[in-house]
């Protein structure tokens, strides 16, 4: 029996078909054409930009699956650009063939991915700059070698492995303390005498005029080093106490900045403590000029060294718990001078998480930075009254636990768009201040770190990697680097993560594909 029309129609669709898979899929492998992506997260901006490009998209077909017992006539049958069927079907035409560009979402894919001409992760050898304790040597290093350092601010911070970077920092603790607590006084004006008692009242604690006085003898001494009046030697001799006396000054410190006591003194030690303030605290900015976003509560970030999306990061004014939560978590520790004095967005605190890219090709290590950031906000009000995560860690993954009904100003979902941002600023009267003074300053540290790191990067063509910048801004418009984080998150969280996150996509594939073929090619 011959077949009928239509029978012989299907057929022949059906084989028209095939061909133009095998004739798209042929033409995806002559240009090397083929991708995959091997991670989790939101790659639609990804694939889109790819597939423009004539790229084909190739999965993983495990023999577990249904589609991969399916024969070919089937999934050829049931295709549809994009569907599962299709996706099967190409799969199984292009067979074993790796792929010429891989997304991954960990580091050590890498060496098992050596022959595949486009990877998103670098070698790092030696020091990883996207490992918090790892940073602070590349840090160090520009400190030690680039003339324009200072315009690198980057927290005070210290790796807690290292039995002297824990001596170090508590050197800085105390004088910090010793700081704070001159400061505070001093910015009472004419109300600082009302923070000295000459009576002792039933129930209620004051704070020992000794604390106060060793804290401006320490702060003496240092100015005295600084203006080279005072050798090492007796900088460390002038500055040598006992335990007990050390805890009377972090205590005086504690009971009149934290609880607001009132010192005990006679009306004649007080007139003569008011006058040793008003004599050295105006030449702290000078002398102590790193302390100047300080603030004076003394409060330290404790971060784990391996751990991202703020797990684990712990804020502390007190000394002794600073030094036993880290001993006794063997010291795998970064401890951070918190950043007291942010700038603040209808009283809520924020960080800029901004993207950081380093490709390599036939000529160069290249490293690129983008304008667009997304801003992180904080789900309730800064303030000092407790350390709670709500009000000071404003990481995304942290700040989704809290709910918050949308405002007036602020979202349900704690984050604006960097527009937004800007737009605020015009309102406080600084509508240039992040293309002008913000976005300048950090490509300028980012061209710092870039310099000192490059030495550690293996030089591979067609290797690239995504890097998540944060950044803190204060209440004077000055921009820390906060750390720079590998693997940083690329879901979409919210609409605004949605629009930056595509967006990084669109430029990195300029980048790394339209750039890497034609150095005439646009990568704005």
């Amino acid at each position: 029996m011959a077949p009928t029309n239509s029978a012989s129609d299907h057929h022949i669709d059906m084989l028209k078909k095939y061909i133009d898979y095998h004739c798209w899929i042929t033409k995806a492998k002559e240009k090397g054409r083929f991708f995959r992506i091997a991670a989790t997260g939101n790659f639609s901006k990804l694939k889109k930009e790819l597939k423009k490009r004539g790229f084909i998209e190739q999965i993983y077909l495990p023999s577990e699956s249904v589609y991969f017992t399916m024969p070919n006539s089937i999934l050829l049958e049931e295709a549809q650009r994009g569907n599962e069927y299709e996706r099967a079907l190409v799969a199984k035409i292009i067979g074993k063939r790796p792929p010429d560009f891989i997304w991954v979402a960990r580091a050590p894919s890498y060496m098992m991915l050596g022959k595949i001409s486009l990877l998103n992760k670098i070698y790092i050898k030696g020091s990883n700059f996207g490992v918090k304790n790892d940073m602070l040597k590349y840090i160090q290093r520009i400190r030690e070698t680039d003339k324009r350092e200072a315009l690198l601010k980057y927290p005070r911070s210290y790796n807690m492995c290292d039995r002297g970077a824990q001596t170090a920092f508590q050197r800085d603790f105390r004088m910090t303390a010793a700081i704070g607590l001159v400061k505070f006084l001093h910015d009472q004006k004419k109300a600082i005498k009302e923070w000295f008692t000459a009576e002792r009242e039933d129930g209620v604690e004051t704070a020992k005029i000794y604390g106060l006085d060793l804290a401006i003898h320490l702060i003496l001494m240092h100015v005295k080093h600084a203006d080279g009046n005072l050798s090492n030697e007796d900088l460390a001799r002038c500055c040598s106490f006992t335990e007990q006396q050390w805890q009377q000054m972090l205590d005086a410190h504690q009971h009149v900045v934290k609880h607001k006591r009132r010192i005990h003194a006679s009306n004649e030690q007080r007139d003569d403590y008011v006058a040793r303030i008003k004599m050295i605290a105006p030449d702290i900015p000078q002398y102590f000029k790193k302390q100047k976003h300080d603030g004076i509560h003394n409060i330290w970030m404790m971060k784990p060294c391996y751990s991202c999306q703020g797990a684990g990061i712990i804020l502390s004014d007190n000394e002794k718990h600073i030094l036993h939560w880290v001993n006794s978590h063997r010291g795998r520790y970064v401890v951070q001078k918190y950043i007291e004095r942010p700038f603040l967005i209808y009283n809520c605190k924020f960080d800029l998480r901004q993207y950081y890219l380093v490709t390599m090709d036939n000529e160069y290590v290249r490293f690129w930075s983008h304008w667009l950031c997304t801003c992180k906000l904080a789900s309730e009000e800064f303030s000092f009254d407790d350390f709670n995560e709500q009000k000071h860690i404003t990481n995304t993954t942290v700040q989704r636990r809290y709910k918050r009904e949308n405002t007036e100003n602020l979202p349900y979902h704690h984050m604006w768009s960097i527009h937004t941002l800007i737009d605020h600023f015009e309102k406080m009267g600084r509508p240039d201040v992040y293309d002008k003074k913000i976005y300048p300053t950090i490509k300028h540290v980012l061209r710092m770190i870039s310099k000192v790191v490059v030495e550690n990067i293996e030089l591979k063509v067609g290797r690239f990697e995504l890097f998540g910048c944060d950044w803190l801004i204060t209440d004077d418009y000055s921009t820390y680097l906060l750390e720079i984080n590998r693997c940083p998150s690329l879901y979409y969280y919210t609409p605004v993560s949605e629009y930056v996150v595509g967006k990084i996509f669109e430029d990195l594939i300029r980048v790394v594909v339209d750039f890497k073929e034609d150095k005439k090619a646009s990568t704005e």
